[in-house]
């Protein structure tokens, strides 16, 4: 659930954290943007927007 100030941690936290094998420094939002949808990369203190997605890939080794 979105709320004013929620960061991308905030969020994953809230969501039951990182798993051991997330990719964290790669993590992305999904975004629409003038009825586009973008992928974003963003760090973990920048802020959610209302109908983010986060995405945190796997990492590889």
């Amino acid at each position: 659930m979105y709320e004013k100030g929620l960061t991308i941690h905030k969020a994953v936290t809230m969501a039951g954290g990182f798993t051991e094998k997330a990719a964290k420094n790669r993590t992305k939002v999904l975004r629409v943007i003038n009825g586009q949808e973008e992928t974003i990369p963003v760090k973990l203190d920048d802020p959610v927007h209302p109908n983010d997605i986060i995405v945190v890939p796997q990492r590889f080794f």
